[in-house]
């Protein structure tokens, strides 16, 4: 789930930064939007997604970076353990990320990038059960865990560049039998940068 107040307060955080930090380039900002996919291998299933970001880059080697990914309605089926068969829908739910980047650059536009973070991830669900018919229960799960990925950025000019890039997140399910151990879900995307000059 998007969550403007947490996202909003971090980039405030980063904007508050001493002048002298603020000095050492003009593009130290960046902004960016992506398009995601997310593949929940536990569950067998996947869903679109969006990225939002926003870093400060002190240096053209590292940067500092806060996200939001959010994804969008995804349903699954399985059968828990009692043998009931279980309709599971995602109508909600998200990854808040906070990254520290190593770049390094490849040639005068294209460079490599290296992710490690922390992720805070809030999913909401809707289940139910073939024993109980018609009855929706409703469910909230909250997890901490980490994040690491690699992506590709290509300047077309000194404001906007284009990034992909390859993303895993540490996330433990709670709904049995899911609920055995963590699952490492695995997100995709590509989507533009943003240097306000």
């Amino acid at each position: 789930m998007f969550c403007p107040l947490r996202f909003v307060m971090f980039a405030s955080l980063l904007s508050s930064l001493p002048a002298s930090v603020l000095a050492l380039e003009k593009d130290i900002f960046y902004v960016g939007v992506d398009a995601s996919h997310v593949w929940f291998t536990e569950f067998e299933d996947d869903t679109p997604a969006y990225l939002a970001r926003v870093g400060i880059r002190p240096s053209r080697y590292y940067a500092l970076e806060i996200g939001q990914l959010a994804f969008f309605d995804m349903r699954n089926r399985f059968n828990n353990d009692a043998g009931d068969v279980v309709d599971m829908r995602i109508k909600d739910g998200g990854v808040f990320s906070l990254s520290v980047l190593g770049t390094y650059p490849l040639g005068r536009r294209l460079s490599v990038q290296g992710r490690l973070g922390l992720s805070l991830w809030s999913v909401f669900y809707e289940l139910e059960s073939s024993a109980f018919p018609g009855v929706v229960t409703n469910r909230k799960d909250d997890d901490r865990g980490i994040s690491a990925g690699v992506g590709l950025t290509y300047d077309l000019n000194k404001v906007i560049g284009i990034h992909g890039g390859l993303d895993y997140f540490s996330y433990q399910p709670s709904i049995p039998p899911h609920d055995d151990g963590r699952e490492t879900v695995p997100a995709v995307s590509l989507g533009i940068t943003v240097r306000p000059l």
